[in-house]
């Protein structure tokens, strides 16, 4: 019977070396940073700032177009003729014939190969305050789109500070339900000893297996929360899926205390914050689009 097992744990590790994608599977990546690092990686690879990225470059492309616009606008044609044979006129004058031993002079009006070429320049000018008005609407808008490319690198960084972290309480959190599940662990091994001499009784032990099962289930339940938590910190740092992401804690303890009041933070958030400038930029947009 031993050897049966053996000779089937053998053909299993010779399927698992042949077949390379289940014996020699990639470990997950790993990255360790600290909060102001994965900022910093959040910028330089966030995908959403990349879609970000590419909306300012079509609102400069396409007030470029606009601009374009205002400029002369330049046709050209050409064509080419080939005729079975030119046209020749005789030149003479009328009633005297040419000298003796000299031919009459010809005079070709219409070649066998003939071409025209036309270049027309054409500039409207009864349109030029529409293209001005639509000039400054797309103007307006690449404001706007940089105003908003801004707020998405100040949302990125939040996010990517933010997720980081959540992940360490979410690391705490887990270390803390690993340790009380060891806690209960050895009361319960304890308290086994104790009942078998007859100090504790059967249910004492039972209430503390049912402490075990709830702290295994929180320890669960605190693990599943941090590996969603790293999923979606890997996600706005711009990191493959599965990647293991270790945050330093490189906080003060205790924290500073604000460096601003709540009155101080929404003055300030309404002079600098990007959003109050996006929706000035947006307003001078419809503004000028409905001038035109």
């Amino acid at each position: 019977m031993i050897r049966r097992k053996l000779a089937l744990a053998a053909g299993l590790l010779a399927i698992l070396a042949a077949r390379p994608g289940l014996a020699d599977t990639p470990a997950p990546a790993k990255v360790s940073l600290s909060i102001a690092e994965a900022e910093n990686l959040a910028l330089k690879q966030s995908p959403d700032l990349a879609v970000s990225e590419k909306s300012v470059a079509a609102a400069e492309a396409n007030l470029g177009s606009t601009k374009a616009s205002r400029w002369p606008s330049l046709s050209a044609t050409a064509s080419v003729l080939y005729w079975n044979e030119p046209i020749e006129v005789e030149f003479a004058i009328p009633g005297m014939m040419p000298p003796p031993g000299t031919e009459p002079s010809t005079i070709t009006v219409r070649g066998q190969i003939t071409t025209q070429a036309q270049v027309t320049a054409t500039l409207p000018i009864t349109s030029q305050w529409i293209i001005n008005e639509s000039i400054n609407a797309d103007a307006a808008a690449l404001d706007a789109a940089r105003a908003t490319h801004t707020t998405s690198r100040l949302d990125v960084a939040l996010g990517a500070a933010q997720g980081a972290t959540t992940l360490l309480l979410a690391r705490a959190a887990t270390d803390i339900a690993k340790a009380r599940v060891a806690e209960v662990e050895a009361q319960i091994a304890r308290a086994k000893v104790l009942a078998d001499g007859g100090v504790l009784g059967r249910v004492d032990v039972m209430r503390l297996e049912a402490a075990l099962a709830t702290a295994r289930q929180q320890l669960i339940r605190a693990q599943a929360q941090a590996a969603g938590i790293q999923d979606r910190l890997a996600f706005v740092l711009g990191l493959s899926p599965g990647t293991a992401i270790a945050v330093k804690d490189t906080l003060a303890d205790p924290p500073p205390p604000p460096s601003l009041s709540p009155d101080q933070a929404a003055h300030a958030a309404i002079a600098q914050r990007p959003e109050v400038d996006a929706s000035r930029a947006q307003a001078v947009r419809a503004d000028s689009g409905a001038d035109a």
